[in-house]
């Protein structure tokens, strides 16, 4: 069902995935959204400029043929109020070095979205955390350290973490071992104390459960570190 919005158009169901996918990513590219969402590049970018004429997106050229897309500020707060999120910071979209960085690990979103839906369902059935979103200071043995991957990936049982390496900048096989080794820790000595019992939702658990999960084989991601409880 399409719903009328207040500037002579109306929003369909898929516009509201893509609103979704903004939301939990921060920001995709056109290409992204193309393979997430719309049969082609060229229907993905036609209604995407609608949206943004609707008042509901706005865009950047990041370079040369990269268009960049998040939601607009009230947009944001929309989604945000939807999903119970209220006290969620607004994220500054489009800003620093990283861009990117966080460009490449939505990749490895706009692959996996499209598997989890037709396995699992939709959000919030399964979770993805940006990086952002995925940070987390902590205190162990008397040192202070932050727990950053490149995304976690949260199912009904299981959390992933995931790190991303690409031809811009690879890991050397002793920095891949020991970022494996410090989510070993921090799942150990944080996680598992903190696990909640089986009846919590997958919304608010951070790893928990039994049943394995592997994503199809991809050049998208080259790490990933399994969290499940016992």
């Amino acid at each position: 069902m399409a719903l009328k919005t207040g500037r002579a158009g109306w929003i369909t169901p898929r516009d509201n995935q893509v609103f979704e996918d903004l939301y939990l990513c921060r920001f995709l590219s056109t290409q992204q959204i193309a393979a997430l969402r719309f049969p082609s590049f060229e229907s993905a970018r036609v209604r995407l400029y609608s949206l943004m004429r609707k008042g509901q997106l706005v865009n950047q050229i990041h370079r040369p043929n990269l268009v960049l897309w998040r939601l607009t500020r009230e947009g944001f707060e929309r989604q945000r109020t939807s999903l119970d999120r209220e006290k969620e910071p607004i994220p500054d979209f489009f800003s620093g070095p990283k861009v990117d960085h966080y460009l490449e690990a939505n990749d490895l979103y706009a692959e996996l979205a499209p598997l989890l839906e037709r396995t699992l369902g939709r959000h919030p059935v399964w979770e993805w955390r940006n990086e952002g979103r995925s940070f987390c200071r902590y205190e162990l043995g008397g040192g202070r350290y932050a727990h950053q991957p490149d995304a976690e990936i949260l199912l009904p049982d299981t959390l992933y973490f995931f790190e991303r390496q690409s031809r811009r900048a690879r890991y050397t096989p002793r920095t891949i071992r020991d970022k494996v080794a410090a989510y070993r820790t921090y799942t150990e000595r944080v996680l598992r104390p903190e696990i909640p019992s089986k009846s919590s939702s997958p919304a608010t658990s951070r790893g928990r459960g039994v049943r394995p999960w592997r994503p199809a084989t991809s050049s998208a991601w080259t790490s990933s570190h399994r969290v499940s409880g016992a």
